[in-house]
């Protein structure tokens, strides 16, 4: 992948500068995102971290069965203040998530499927609506609604084989950026798939690309982010990583956690730590390559 070009000749929306110095990376291998964003050790699941729930992380998966994935439901609770999540297989290897949780309006919800988590709020009267991509061809879903039981659902999406995904994870509601860059493509270039440009499921379910996917709600302050790139098989690119120098960064070290997902690739997240370079480089950003090696390789 060619690097940035100089800011003179960089487009607008591109016009920051690579930052290699003043910061530190840290890479660990073999470490759980709960680890990573929440301080846990050893082999916790960060369902349980987030609110002591263990099915998810004990629960097997079910051998995936022919056929579309079915809608799901799941109930906690009774009567007028019961919590509901349905969640159903959508193209391109996803799986839509409704809830409904009447007595938690403008409630903080934190979905975790695997080493990926989520925060979310329900809106006022109490509902929530998330598009996740699926991490596994059973994926097993948590729902966890602030200061209630959580709940668990589990479907199967048959075209998991079809893609592969990379997946950038923080907390703290900092912020970060993914990527790809597909067949040699740099900054700005069609092939050039990030936060300003992500296009959409529909390119990738044609074969012709990736799409971005940036899930949490960056207003709580506390929460969970993260961006995921769904490319279909035969498509290679090379990721980047980024982390903008602003005035609530600056000098600050920022944890985060990287992995890819598809056919033959294990889901093990990456600890990734980063000292931002201090304020008077507000406005830049930090580059990262090589944390995530490259889409479509077995690197």
């Amino acid at each position: 992948m060619s690097t940035p070009p100089p800011d003179a000749d960089r487009p607008p929306l591109l016009g920051r500068l690579r930052r290699v110095a003043g910061f530190t990376l840290l890479i660990t291998g073999a470490l759980l995102l709960a680890g990573a964003l929440l301080g846990s050790g050893g082999n916790s699941d960060i369902a349980s971290e987030l609110t002591h729930v263990t099915d998810a992380a004990s629960h097997t998966a079910f051998a995936t069965p022919r056929g579309p994935g079915p809608r799901v439901r799941a109930t906690t609770g009774e009567g007028r203040c019961a919590i509901r999540a349905e969640a159903a297989p959508e193209p391109a290897a996803r799986i839509a998530l409704s809830m409904t949780a009447p007595c938690h309006a403008r409630s903080r919800v934190d979905v975790v499927q695997g080493p990926l988590a989520v925060t979310t709020l329900l809106d006022d009267e109490g509902r929530g609506e998330l598009i996740l991509p699926a991490l596994a061809e059973a994926p097993l879903i948590a729902v966890i609604v602030e200061d209630a039981e959580a709940l668990t659902l589990q479907t199967w999406v048959t075209d998991f084989g079809l893609y592969e995904r990379a997946v950038l994870q923080w907390g703290g509601g900092v912020g970060l950026g993914l990527h790809a860059f597909e067949n040699d493509a740099t900054w700005g270039d069609p092939g050039h798939v990030g936060p300003e440009s992500p296009r959409d499921a529909d390119y990738a379910m044609q074969g012709m690309g990736g799409f971005l996917t940036q899930l949490g709600d960056p207003s709580v302050s506390d929460g969970l982010g993260a961006l995921v790139y769904t490319a279909p098989q035969g498509v290679r690119a090379a990721l980047t990583l980024e982390a903008a120098v602003t005035s609530e960064t600056c000098g600050q070290s920022i944890d985060a956690a990287a992995f890819r997902v598809g056919p033959g690739l294990d889901a093990e997240p990456r600890s990734v730590t980063m000292t931002v370079p201090g304020c008077q480089a507000v406005g830049d950003s930090v580059l990262i390559d090589g944390v995530l090696g490259s889409v479509g390789a077995r690197d």
